[in-house]
């Protein structure tokens, strides 16, 4: 996806003289910190089950949460992370990604940088880095497909079955 939107967003965008896939992240980073996404809600259970009186029922209750607001949220969490980090605070967040968060030489890099994917250690590390591609596909989905902001029901109202 991120190759996609280089090709079909990022380059027609901005026409680097030198494309590097690090500068592209490092884009994308920033729009997805400030762009209004589409909600995409789920139901979140967790914690809200009620026992009614007298019998045996069980009433689950969810509340509406929107996963892109949440994944934006990590994602500063993420951000202030890294820049303590003893290995990874003086990285742009686009080397991070590149680096040391996905295998480089399958992504075009020549074999520099090829990320270990010792999952035993690096487990979280690898999820954070699919936290910012996951918005990052999300913001080229819609950057390139604006008519979708309309196809989508904001008020939660509207989802909630008698």
């Amino acid at each position: 996806m991120f190759e996609y939107g280089v090709v079909n967003h990022y380059q027609p965008l901005l026409k680097p003289a030198n494309y590097r896939p690090e500068d592209a992240l490092n884009y994308y980073v920033n729009e997805i910190m400030t762009h209004r996404y589409i909600p995409l809600y789920y139901v979140d259970y967790e914690g809200n089950v009620k026992e009614e009186e007298d019998t045996d029922i069980r009433i689950r209750k969810g509340k509406y949460v929107n996963i892109m607001t949440k994944l934006k949220k990590e994602a500063k969490k993420i951000i202030k992370e890294w820049s303590y980090h003893p290995y990874l605070k003086n990285k742009t967040i686009g080397n991070i990604i590149y680096g040391t968060g996905r295998n480089a030489s399958a992504h075009g890099g020549s074999g520099r940088g090829n990320a270990k994917y010792d999952y035993a250690k690096n487990y979280k590390h690898i999820n954070d880095v699919n936290i910012f591609l996951e918005l990052i596909a999300r913001y080229i989905i819609e950057k390139l497909n604006p008519q979708l902001d309309h196809m989508v029901e904001r008020r939660t109202k509207y989802y909630v079955r008698d």
